[in-house]
């Protein structure tokens, strides 16, 4: 192996590149740095690079620019690219970002955390910005490719022209429901929702509500929630006060001038009890329903995997 630095290192666009780079450059044995040079190989401005960053010759055809003991980004003699993200770090992800501008002249984002990476569909294979057109209205078309898989890793293949062929590609949902549907189910629970509303003008005080939550968890158990009780039984009007207790909060704040903590009692926004409230609803009345996302698409909602809504529907079946 040789070592790089983001730095100093040559810049190494192609696998011919690597190669040479790796061939030419003696590699540092010394643990130690107490000169400008090393085994003949300058030091690099941050020491610390010496130890983590690293070109790797996995095979004759094959090489990686190495983050620790991740191989992050590896280019193959035929020009393709394997994209590593299994490990779920911004670092690696700008050493992935570095190095994938580097070897494709394209600015590829990558974010691990999501399984994610994204470039310019101008950049992407016709057929694949075919796939996405044909499945987005034109009046939502975006330039920016967004793509996810479920194998930690993006294979990269040229297609002349600076396009790639993006595969390893797996499918995400949004999950909504039938609106005709929903509209429906909320009627039940808007009783529920006036009364609470009342509590957002006159909060419970802090020992009222704590001792609201302690009688409905002694008689229901604490692993019940008052709202889930009443979204099953809206018309139990018994439930209603139980539920502006779950959903109070009391907020502290430090008084300086005094030297004491100042604190609010006060429901939570009523946008978030609705929230709260018509999610349980619309899985308990089974109106939910998952939309695949077209290839290439994202979306700023929660999105599920596959293996996500199969076990969504089992588990709601069941």
């Amino acid at each position: 192996m040789t070592w790089l630095s983001t730095d100093q290192a040559e810049h190494i666009n192609s696998f011919e590149q690597a190669e040479a780079h790796y061939e030419n450059c003696a590699p540092i044995r010394s643990s130690s740095y107490n000169g400008k040079e090393a085994d003949g190989v300058p030091i690099m401005r941050h020491r610390r690079d010496w130890r983590h960053k690293s070109l790797h010759k996995i095979s004759d055809d094959t090489y990686s620019f190495r983050l620790y003991n991740t191989d992050v980004v590896e280019i193959n003699r035929d020009g393709s690219i394997k994209l590593d993200i299994s490990y779920g770090s911004s670092t690696t992800d700008a050493w992935a970002t570095h190095w994938m501008y580097e070897l494709t002249g394209r600015w590829f984002s990558v974010h691990s955390e999501k399984n994610a990476m994204g470039v310019s569909w101008s950049g992407v294979s016709e057929e694949q910005v075919q796939q996405y057109r044909s499945c987005v209205p034109r009046s939502k078309w975006s330039d920016w490719a967004f793509f996810y898989t479920d194998l930690n890793q993006f294979r990269i293949e040229p297609e002349g022209d600076d396009m790639f062929y993006i595969h390893d590609t797996a499918p995400r949902f949004v999950k909504h429901v039938d609106k005709s549907a929903a509209f429906q189910s909320r009627k039940r629970i808007q009783p529920v929702l006036q009364y609470l509303k009342i509590f957002s003008m006159n909060p419970m005080p802090e020992d009222g509500y704590r001792e609201m939550q302690k009688k409905f968890s002694d008689e229901h158990g604490w692993g019940y929630s008052a709202y889930k009780k009443a979204v099953e039984n809206p018309d139990d009007t018994t439930l209603y006060p139980f539920v502006a207790a779950e959903f109070h909060r009391t907020e502290y704040k430090y008084n300086h001038s005094n030297r004491s903590y100042d604190y609010t009692t006060a429901l939570v926004p009523m946008n978030q009890i609705k929230k709260t409230m018509y999610d349980y609803l619309y899985e308990i009345d089974d109106i939910n329903n998952f939309q695949q996302l077209a290839l290439g698409e994202d979306r700023a909602a929660r999105l599920y995997t596959k293996s996500e809504v199969n076990n969504f529907k089992e588990n709601h079946n069941g």
